[in-house]
């Protein structure tokens, strides 16, 4: 699997930036959801859920081997899981 390492890094970067700025979210309440490699390996840099979509450039199998908290097929799925899991965690 090769990665183009440093367009991950540039996302990590972002999404730093995002999370320190995004107070009183913590990162445990943070998801992100992508279609690539750097989107996962990203979000898992920085202790994220991730959320992989295969409607995107990737194929199932592909997003599944970075091992992602979920792999979705669409955008529908994806809100539908999230809505879902965070539903189950308000209790």
């Amino acid at each position: 699997m090769r990665l183009n390492q440093n367009y991950t890094e540039g996302k990590q970067a972002l999404l730093q930036d995002l999370v320190c700025d995004a107070n009183p979210i913590t990162q445990s309440q943070c998801w992100i959801i992508g279609d690539t490699e750097a989107d996962v390996l990203a979000g898992q840099a920085l202790g994220l859920s991730t959320l992989a979509v295969t409607c995107g450039i990737r194929s199932h199998s592909y997003l599944k081997r970075l091992e992602p908290t979920t792999v979705q097929t669409n955008l529908q799925t994806a809100t539908q899981y999230l809505l879902t899991t965070v539903a189950a965690s308000n209790g």
